[in-house]
């Protein structure tokens, strides 16, 4: 009866020993399968910055290069311009004399 008895608790401290290893085992598991898929979102998010980051730039690169070009032209107009008005003036300047 108590060889019964012994038997038995021992075999239920086995299992017991059993059951939380497995238990510890797949909760290792699932934090490992989790960190997985955070760190591969995380790789998403860096990519999708770094696209999102070049998207800007190149849409400002081409502002800019925009805002530029029609800067230079204004400019040179009025280089053209008041170059022009020098000229005449200089004309008749020395058309009086």
């Amino acid at each position: 009866m108590t060889k019964n008895i012994i038997r038995y608790m021992a075999n239920n401290v086995n299992n017991n020993i059993i059951i939380t290893t497995n238990i510890i085992f797949i909760t290792m598991l699932s934090i490992h399968i989790i960190s997985i898929c955070i760190n591969i979102i995380n790789k998403y998010n860096q990519n999708n910055i770094i696209i999102n980051n070049n998207k800007n730039f190149k849409k400002y690169w081409h502002q800019s290069t925009e805002q530029y070009s029609q800067q230079k032209k204004k400019t040179e107009a009025i280089l053209t311009s008041s170059a022009s008005v020098q000229q005449e003036k200089y004309k008749n300047d020395h058309h009086h004399l």
